[in-house]
């Protein structure tokens, strides 16, 4: 697995979430070990590798989902700083609705009363 990010919003105290030592079993299997990543918050950012990798976890872990078994998550500015990231997650399968992605979309507009 990897996760590449541009250097946009790394400059000078731009809020990040920075990853440390993240590890994580799931039964027998190691499914992350050590991770370390620093993404800027204002940047796009994508994880890439195999079936099976781990970055579906990885994204858990990332939103609070699942709690590692050892290491940090947290927001925090090149000062040092603790930030609230603001992140966001769409399932690949609709987990609340069980609708598709698009239902889901739609029936929050309609919901919040926008066309």
């Amino acid at each position: 697995m990897q996760a590449a990010d541009s250097a946009e919003g790394r400059a000078g105290g731009a809020a990040r979430l920075r990853v440390c030592g993240v590890s994580l079993r799931l039964g027998a299997h190691a499914a992350l070990v050590d991770v370390d990543l620093d993404l800027p918050l204002h940047a796009r950012t994508v994880v890439i590798g195999p079936n099976g990798a781990g970055k579906s976890t990885l994204l858990q872990v990332l939103h609070g989902l699942i709690a590692p078994d050892a290491g940090t998550v947290r927001g925090a500015t090149a000062e040092g700083r603790e930030t609230d990231p603001r992140l966001a997650l769409v399932f690949q399968r609709p987990v609340m609705l069980r609708r598709s992605v698009q239902a889901n979309v739609e029936h929050a507009l309609r919901v919040a009363a926008v066309p």
